[in-house]
């Protein structure tokens, strides 16, 4: 009788050990940081380094070049390049801000003002390791910009 309890005593002491096994497993793979969503991979800050007007490449000068940064809270700003005093091409202040939204498929609204006016505007974004590609057309003109991360 002796050894019966003895091995009942056992036996739940392991049912014991194995069911705390199991939830401090479950505890641990619960905590999983890989179920967080994938942040969007417009944000950041990205730099114009080539456009082209109808395949042909238009030559960027200082003034031209332009700086975008997209945060993560939905909101993004234009900064231009701009000649200071010495003749040096530099980072001007931020020109332009708005919002941004995902529509998925690399498909984003841009959302900005236009003196009294609020304009949305739909692009598609072509990813390509550390740049992107807007292409636009106007009528019978195209226009390719290509931007590259920060």
């Amino acid at each position: 009788m002796f050894n019966q309890k003895l091995s009942k005593i056992i036996f739940m002491k392991k049912v014991i050990y194995f069911f705390a096994l199991v939830v401090t497993t479950l505890a641990f793979t619960s905590c999983n940081t890989d179920d967080s969503p994938e942040q969007d991979q417009l944000i950041g800050k990205w730099k114009l380094i080539q456009e082209f007007e109808n395949n042909i490449e238009y030559q960027l000068e200082c003034d031209d070049l332009l700086l975008l940064d997209f945060k993560s809270d939905g909101a993004y700003t234009v900064q231009y390049f701009d000649f200071d005093n010495t003749q040096t091409c530099v980072l001007g202040a931020i020109e332009e801000e708005g919002t941004w939204t995902s529509n998925g498929s690399n498909s984003y609204t841009l959302t900005f003002s236009d003196g009294p006016t609020t304009i949305d505007e739909t692009i598609t974004i072509t990813f390509e390791n550390n740049t992107f590609t807007v292409i636009f057309v106007d009528g019978s003109d195209t226009y390719k910009s290509t931007y590259q991360r920060q």
